[in-house]
C-alpha cells in the first residue's frame, strides 16, 4: 500500500494514545493476494502487541481502479468480476471461504488475552495450521462468530468515553 510506518513507530504510537486513556482505533486491510504468509504473521504480531483496549476494525482489500495495486491485479488475473469483486463488495467484504488461519488469529487477537495470542503465533503451530487444507474449517469458525456476535448483539460501544484514530 506504500505506506512507509514502521511497524515500531505504529506501536510507539499506540502507548501514547494508550498512556493518555484514549482508545485508539486500527484499520487492517486483509485480503492482499501479493502478501506471503510472513507478511500476514508481521501483521498480526502487530495486532498483538497493541495496548489495549482499542478499536480493530477489519476490511478486504478492494482493487479500486485506477491504482497500480488494480493494474497488477487485473494483468495477473486476479481480477476476474469487477462487479462483484469491486462494485458490489460489501461491509467488511470477508468471504468465509477465504478465511485463513492468520486471518482468523487477527480477527481473535483483540479479543483474547495477549499471552493466549503470541501461543497462536508461535513459528512452529503457525507452519502447520496456516495451510490452504484447513481454509473451510477457518471459514466455519469465523461463521460461528459472526452468528453468535449478531445474535447477541455484542458491542462495546460506550465502554469508553474518550476515543482516538491513528
Amino acid at each position: 500500500y506504500k505506506r512507509k510506518i514502521s511497524r515500531e513507530s505504529v506501536i510507539a504510537a499506540a502507548h501514547i494514545v494508550a498512556r493518555h486513556e484514549l482508545r485508539g482505533r486500527y484499520d487492517f486491510i486483509f485480503d492482499n493476494p501479493y502478501e506471503t504468509r510472513d507478511d500476514m504473521l508481521q501483521t498480526a504480531r502487530l495486532i498483538v502487541n497493541l495496548p489495549k483496549p482499542y478499536i480493530f476494525q477489519p476490511f478486504s482489500l478492494t482493487f479500486f481502479p485506477g491504482t497500480d495495486l488494480y493494474d497488477r491485479a487485473k494483468k495477473d488475473g486476479i481480477i476476474v468480476d469487477e462487479r462483484t469483486q469491486i462494485y458490489e463488495k460489501q461491509g467488511n467484504g470477508f468471504f468465509a471461504s477465504d478465511v485463513t488461519y492468520l486471518k482468523l488469529v487477527c480477527i481473535l487477537l483483540p479479543r483474547i488475552p495477549r499471552s493466549l495470542g503470541r501461543i497462536l503465533l508461535l513459528g512452529p503451530l503457525v507452519f502447520v495450521l496456516h495451510r490452504t487444507a484447513f481454509i473451510g474449517f477457518y471459514g466455519m469458525i469465523y461463521r460461528i462468530i459472526a452468528y453468535v456476535k449478531e445474535r447477541l448483539h455484542i458491542s462495546v460501544k460506550g465502554l469508553y468515553k474518550k476515543h482516538a484514530t491513528i
